[in-house]
């Protein structure tokens, strides 16, 4: 009698199935079917400067952009947020990111949570493994891994100066531990990642002002394993840090930033071709000691190039403005800074997608 007023009170149906190997493995393909069969869906991924993403559709990015008129200017002004990254994806494709650690995870982005322009968005470290998660800084790089990856390889280059070149198929199909994408030492650190395709050329900078350019190819680059530290990029004084690197071909132009708020626009052509490891040349003169080059980025004339400094202070500058000059001197003054102020980051942000008919 008291067992059957226990079931009474508190029996319900089961909620676990068993059953046998064969027949999990026949749901486990009908339910990957099914996934197969949703249609794929183009994105837009925003990626901002305190480490959110904000996913949307094309049709609703593209809707605010028409209406959006662009509230920065030449002129600094405070931000408390500003978009970094604009990436074209489909919910099919994977976001590959990789640490300063060196490893490297990825997410499908159909797993990126749906967001507004007005929400801050999704932070970009919770998409990492719980164990990898932390310092929202952990990330230092982020791209769409868009077929084919076997015409595409990756670049990545360490604070001092070490660097290594990598086949994009090694970052296609990872498992949530992730892989190590390049051994760096205790005191040492990814600084950036570039996709690169084949014939092309790099160009490196150090921090005092010198860039290498050498061709991107067997011989002066060839592929490594993931486990080892890399080769030298170019040859570093003791105060000196790389500032980045980006491939390009001859006719391309590219930027040279310093923390003080100085850039140059350079063509590729003015560099020789020289062999990796070497010095480099001086192309860019400071007009302070304490002055240093933070950056190197392309140059598309159609694009606006996105500086912040320190006191999170924004503005917008068309490429087409900045003066193309020579490797003497020390370029243009981009912005007035503040006592103590400084660069610290930036983007190259392309124009926005158009409207589609």
């Amino acid at each position: 009698k008291d067992l059957r007023a226990l079931k009474r009170k508190h029996g319900d149906a089961r909620r676990t199935r068993i059953q046998t190997a064969a027949q999990r493995a026949a749901e486990s393909a009908a339910l990957a079917e099914a996934i197969e069969e949703v249609s794929e869906e183009a994105l837009v991924l925003e990626f901002t400067q305190r480490g959110y993403v904000r996913r949307s559709t094309l049709k609703a990015f593209q809707r605010q952009q028409a209406k959006q008129e662009s509230l920065l200017t030449t002129e600094l002004a405070e931000t408390e947020d500003v978009t970094l990254q604009i990436e074209s994806t489909t919910t099919k494709q994977d976001l590959l990111m990789l640490t300063r650690s060196g490893k490297a995870y990825t997410v499908a982005v159909g797993e990126i949570s749906n967001t507004t322009r007005q929400s801050k968005g999704t932070p970009l470290v919770t998409l990492l493994p719980p164990t990898a998660q932390g310092d929202p800084e952990a990330i230092a790089a982020q791209f769409i891994l868009a077929p084919p990856l076997e015409n595409q390889e990756l670049v990545l280059v360490t604070q001092q100066g070490r660097i290594k070149r990598l086949p994009l198929t090694e970052f296609a199909n990872l498992t949530g531990r992730g892989l190590m994408a390049m051994k760096l030492k205790e005191d040492d650190e990814l600084q950036s990642a570039i996709l690169v395709q084949s014939q092309t050329h790099l160009i490196v900078v150090a921090s005092g002002g010198r860039l290498l350019r050498f061709a991107i190819d067997d011989e002066q680059l060839p592929i490594q394993s993931r486990t080892t530290q890399g080769l030298q990029a170019l040859r570093l004084s003791k105060q000196e840090q790389m500032a980045g690197g980006i491939a390009l071909n001859a006719s391309d132009e590219f930027l040279v930033l310093s923390a003080q708020g100085f850039a140059k626009r350079l063509k590729a052509s003015q560099l020789r071709i020289a062999n990796r490891g070497e010095l480099g040349v001086q192309a860019m003169q400071f007009a302070t000691k304490t002055d240093k080059v933070i950056g190197i980025a392309p140059a598309p004339r159609d694009a606006e190039l996105t500086i912040l400094t320190n006191t999170d202070r924004v503005a917008r500058v068309p490429i087409d403005q900045i003066a193309l000059m020579g490797r003497d001197g020390s370029g243009d003054r981009l912005v007035k800074l503040g006592r103590g102020e400084k660069l610290m980051r930036w983007a190259i942000v392309e124009v926005p997608l158009a409207e589609s008919d």
